[in-house]
C-alpha cells in the first residue's frame, strides 16, 4: 500500500466519505415513499371527488355507515407470507355491491422495485376481498410487468382482480363510488 502516512490518509478520506453517507438520507427510497404517497393521496381524491368517503382504518368508527361509498385506508390484513399487512384502501360502496380491495404501485424508473408487483398480485389473491384493482402507474416498471400482471389476474378465477392506470381507475371510479 505505501508508507504509514498514504495509509492515514486513505483512512481518513474512506472515514470523511462514510460518515457523510451516515448523514444523507437515501435519496432515492425517499423519492420513491412520496411518489407512493402522491399517487395514494391521488386514490383518495378520486374516491373523495366522486362523492365517497375516505378514512383511516382506526377512525372507522366515527364515519357515517349511510354513506353510499367509503374508502377505508391501511385495512389491517394477512399477508401472503403469514404475517401481518395492510391494505392501501378497501373500498365498500352501494354500486358495486362487494368490497374492493385497492392497491397503488408505482415505479418511475427502472429497478427491481417493480418485483413488489408479484407480492401484491399474491395479496390480493390471498385477501378476503373477492375484488381487487391494483394501480400501477410511472414508466418504470420493467417491460412486460403490466402484460404479466394482468394475466396472472385472468388466472385466477375466483377472484375479480383488475390492473389499471391511474387514469383508468379514474374512469372506474365515476362509474362505481
Amino acid at each position: 500500500m505505501g508508507s504509514k502516512l498514504q495509509k492515514q490518509n486513505m483512512f481518513q478520506r474512506v472515514k470523511r466519505v462514510a460518515s457523510q453517507r451516515k448523514r444523507r438520507p437515501n435519496q432515492q427510497g425517499s423519492l420513491a415513499a412520496k411518489r407512493g404517497i402522491f399517487y395514494e393521496q391521488t386514490v383518495e381524491s378520486i374516491i373523495e371527488a366522486n362523492g365517497g368517503v375516505v378514512t383511516q382504518w382506526n377512525n372507522i368508527g366515527s364515519v357515517d355507515l349511510e354513506s353510499d361509498t367509503i374508502a377505508v385506508r391501511n385495512v389491517p390484513c394477512t399477508a401472503p407470507f403469514g404475517g401481518r399487512g395492510k391494505a392501501d384502501f378497501v373500498l365498500l360502496s352501494d354500486k358495486v355491491g362487494e368490497a374492493v380491495r385497492i392497491e397503488v404501485r408505482t415505479q418511475t424508473v427502472s429497478g427491481s422495485a417493480d418485483e413488489k408487483l408479484m407480492y401484491v398480485m399474491e395479496s390480493c389473491i390471498a385477501a378476503e376481498e373477492r375484488c381487487a384493482i391494483i394501480v400501477m402507474e410511472g414508466e418504470g416498471f420493467r417491460k412486460g410487468a403490466r402484460d404479466w400482471m394482468t394475466n396472472k389476474a385472468a388466472s385466477v378465477g375466483y377472484k375479480d382482480i383488475r390492473i389499471m392506470t391511474m387514469d383508468e381507475f379514474k374512469t372506474w371510479a365515476s362509474l362505481y363510488v
